[in-house]
Formats: structure tokens, sequence, C-alpha cells
């Protein structure tokens, strides 16, 4: 039994130890310039873009909002015959 409940204790360390080094992380800088490089659709080219945190975490704001709009207005209705 001891065993058990040394196991389970153990278990439960290992998975609070990355939530706790998560909270210890410093914020993140929102004008730090991040490049991301992105291929472009029916190509084998990529093209390099460069934009701060801020303007990325604003377009993926945008992007998951549009895609639940999108999700909501396009529904498929079928009549029923009678």
């Amino acid at each position: 039994m001891k065993i058990a409940v040394a196991g389970l204790m153990l278990g439960f360390a290992v998975i609070a130890v990355p939530v706790l080094a998560q909270a210890d992380a410093a914020p993140k800088d929102p004008d730090e310039v991040i490049c991301k490089r992105e291929k472009k659709v029916n190509s084998r080219f990529t093209t390099k873009t460069c934009l701060t945190r801020g303007q990325w975490e604003a377009i993926a704001e945008a992007n998951k909002r549009d895609f639940a709009e999108n999700q909501s207005r396009h529904k498929i209705f079928i009549p029923r015959e009678r």
C-alpha cells in the first residue's frame, strides 16, 4: 500500500514540475521581433516574415475569430419532405 501511495505521489510531482516552471517564466515581451519561414501555397519556395510577438498574437486571434465565425455561419440546411 505504501508503495502505491509513493508511486502516486511521484507521478503527481512529475506532472507538477513543468507547470511550476511555466509559472516562474518571465512575461514575454510583446515588442520582440520574431521571424518565421512560411511556405507559399503550390510552391516549393518559402518567404521569411518578421513581425513582433504582439502582431503574431493578433494575427492568431483574428484567425481563430474568423474560423469560428465561418463555422457558425455555414450550416447545412436540409429541408424535410412533407
